[in-house]
């Protein structure tokens, strides 16, 4: 637009053409120039925003509107913990988090349940030097074989006992870097209380984003004091 406006201007103050035979140039052709490249940056932009998207991961994307939720509307994030998973509380008050706008530039956040909860535990604990100090004091619980059962509720009650089989592993595995060598390690370091969680004779391909998701929740949920 400024580059028509200029190009307006300029026609506005050039002498009239006395010789009604000579058609003045027209400015169209670089205006249809500029558009062009305009559109051209924009792809480019779309496809920077696009390339960021794949190199840094889902979940950290999602762990940092977390973060910034707790720091601006900490209310939010302690209503969608506070209920219990696959309920139609729990949508929600996870849709509630999600709506806050001022803690992301894009239109909207979209993510499963088990995302956005997990995130919202793991940072709760990041940011909580109590939350940590207490899950840190807590003793191991001997794992009991969680019932086997279809989609989330098996692999929040298999976090959960891992959680409590081993709670030191469990916050290691927080302290560790989404994908990384680190983060496989600290699982397998957890194998004993995988394994003695495990339904006998189930088989389970372990989702370490989705048990590290639902360990977390259970953490926060262990390092809640209560009547606080």
């Amino acid at each position: 637009m400024i580059t028509l406006a200029f190009a307006l201007l300029a026609a506005a103050q050039a002498p009239q053409n006395s010789n009604p035979s000579v058609t003045p140039p027209s400015s169209m052709g670089r205006w249809d120039e500029h558009r062009k490249l305009r559109e051209k940056m924009d792809r480019q932009d779309e496809t920077r925003a696009a390339s960021a998207q794949r190199l840094v991961p889902k979940q950290q994307v999602m762990n940092d509107f977390a973060a910034c939720i707790w720091r601006q509307s900490p209310d939010r994030a302690r209503a969608a913990l506070g209920t219990a998973i696959d309920t139609p509380a729990e949508r929600a008050a996870l849709v509630s988090v999600a709506a806050f706008d001022s803690c992301s530039d894009a239109p909207y956040i979209s993510g499963h349940s088990g995302e956005f909860r997990g995130a919202l535990a793991e940072s709760a604990i990041h940011a909580d030097q109590g939350r940590r100090a207490r899950l840190g004091a807590l003793a191991p619980v001997a794992a009991t074989r969680v019932p086997i059962a279809k989609g989330r509720s098996f692999v929040a009650s298999f976090s959960s006992c891992i959680a409590s089989a081993d709670p030191a592993g469990s916050l290691a595995l927080l302290g560790t870097a989404l994908g990384s060598p680190e983060e496989v390690a600290a699982i397998r370091a957890m194998g004993t209380a995988l394994s003695d969680c495990m339904p006998e004779g189930a088989k389970y391909g372990v989702d370490v984003r989705d048990v590290r998701n639902h360990i977390a929740d259970a953490l926060y949920r262990m390092s809640e004091v209560p009547g606080a």
